[in-house]
């Protein structure tokens, strides 16, 4: 059945035809994304993921409820105590790896589902989909512990709501709501939800809506980070609530804010427009006609009825370069979910070419390109655990020192010794700077008789210095690395 649309004027000239039956293709599209995802299991293990998989092992929700992703690790725990109530022993980073598959495949099934109501015939959402879904920077943390594919869920289906004739203002507050507690930069996506209220009401109506989507967004989140701060965070004053609700950007020496940006404007366009090709993939010849096939829509004549989707594509890509171009604009992560307008516009682009026969296989073959390079360039290497030193460091240390040992860490040692190697860190960072500090705390893990040991590879003058008048006794040496034990 057909989806009602508005009466406004504006309505007829943007609005697709739309249904709500966009049948199996989704599910299918799905489906085939976990087979692939499941069969290149990843052994990146990211910092973020490692530490997650901790707090998840713990039940310890005051560090699972993280200021800038609320409720990601909130939804890992659960999926974990979920795998566990059906008897599956799973460890909590495999069931995060898990949970990315499935939502980095849900998430390009919706696509799937959003393109087939949108009115694109089956091919173009088909392979737009799939195409989404083994671009590199998606397939790269839908099989890694990672919390950007939660809030790329949220977000499809909060176009697929922005999307239709008469987009309901509650239900683009639920989704876009849950994308900012999945990851609080998504706020950048108010633009393209105005629009969509714009685009199809009369002006009394959309002030009205826009107020209501407004409101229940901002009550949604405000009443999340409330219930979090009450019933786990419990900060002891202002501070406390201040360098939880910064997260990430509580970087700074005494957990002060710290920018990351960039040393000059040119740098920061040049590494946001190398990112925004790599999230393609690292071959440039696939990545290209990607954004070549969206570049066409800026010609008004080939839209159609598929003007609405190449605009709010445009609102969208266009709206997260306010924050991402002055925020770490190299990093691919932030971009990833760029490619959800991205491929929305090259289903647009591409919509008019792909009902012939010969079109159709042509896309098909590159598609399947896409998915064989991004596997082989960016994938398999994740995918083979001696590609990951710190990885292997943590099992031989396992290995090679006693259950009650301490072990100096910084970097990613400081979760992958507690997670894989089962040892208790000692956290270096802290003692920068404070010698003294640092020659006391070794001295009072010592007493007890706990071993602590070194690394050569993270040991510097600085501890050396610290450290004067103790011997560091090797024991022993694996892949160029030294283990030093404090005398």
């Amino acid at each position: 059945m057909a989806y009602g649309t508005s009466q406004d004027p504006r309505s007829a000239r943007w609005s697709p035809s739309w249904t709500e039956r966009p049948g199996w293709l989704p599910f299918l599209t799905g489906c085939s994304l976990v087979a692939v995802y499941v069969s290149l299991p990843s052994y990146l293990f990211n910092f973020d993921g490692v530490a997650c998989a901790i707090a998840v092992e713990l039940g310890d929700l005051k560090h699972l409820v993280h200021g800038n992703h609320l409720v990601y690790g909130l939804t890992g725990l659960a999926f974990h105590r979920l795998l566990a109530a059906a008897g599956l022993g799973w460890s909590a980073i495999a069931a995060l790896q898990f949970m990315g598959c499935a939502l980095g495949a849900w998430g390009a099934g919706s696509m799937c589902a959003l393109l087939l109501r949108a009115g694109f015939g089956k091919s173009s959402a088909v392979l737009a989909a799939l195409g989404l879904g083994v671009s590199y920077i998606w397939w790269l943390r839908s099989v890694d512990a990672q919390v950007y594919v939660l809030a790329a869920l949220f977000l499809v289906w909060c176009l697929d709501e922005a999307l239709r004739p008469s987009p309901r203002p509650y239900r683009l507050a639920l989704w876009h709501g849950l994308a900012m507690l999945s990851h609080a930069s998504h706020a950048l996506l108010t633009p393209l939800v105005l629009y969509s209220l714009w685009r199809s009401r009369p002006a009394a109506a959309c002030k009205r809506d826009a107020g209501v989507y407004l409101c229940a967004a901002a009550l949604l989140v405000a009443a999340s980070y409330a219930a979090a701060a009450v019933l786990w965070v419990r900060p002891s004053g202002l501070d406390e609530l201040r360098v939880w609700l910064l997260g990430s950007a509580a970087l700074g020496p005494g957990r002060t804010p710290m920018w990351i940006g960039f040393s000059s404007p040119a740098q920061a366009v040049g590494d946001w427009l190398k990112a925004s090709v790599g999230i393609v993939s690292p071959a440039l010849w696939l990545a290209l006609p990607v954004w070549l096939a969206a570049a066409s829509t800026l010609d008004p004549r080939r839209l159609g009825e598929f003007r609405t989707a190449a605009v709010s594509g445009w609102i969208w890509l266009a709206s997260y370069p306010a924050l991402f171009l002055f925020w770490e604009p190299y990093k691919l992560d932030y971009h990833m979910t760029d490619l959800i307008p991205l491929w929305l516009l090259a289903a647009v682009g591409t919509a008019r070419r792909l009902r012939g026969r010969r079109a159709q296989l042509g896309a098909a073959a590159f598609v399947l390109a896409l998915a064989a390079v991004n596997g082989v360039r960016g994938i398999r290497p994740v995918s083979d655990p001696a590609m990951n030193r710190s990885f292997q460091k943590a099992l031989w240390l396992e290995k090679v020192t006693p259950e009650n040992a301490w072990i100096a860490s910084e970097g990613l040692d400081k979760v992958y010794i507690p997670y894989f190697a089962h040892r208790r860190p000692l956290i270096l960072g802290p003692y920068q700077g404070r010698g003294a500090e640092l020659r006391e705390r070794v001295a009072g893990l010592r007493a007890p008789g706990d071993p602590v040991f070194f690394t050569s590879d993270i040991l510097r003058d600085e501890h050396r210095l610290a450290l004067a008048g103790s011997v560091f006794e090797p024991r022993g040496s694996e892949s160029g690395i030294d283990l030093l034990l404090v005398r």
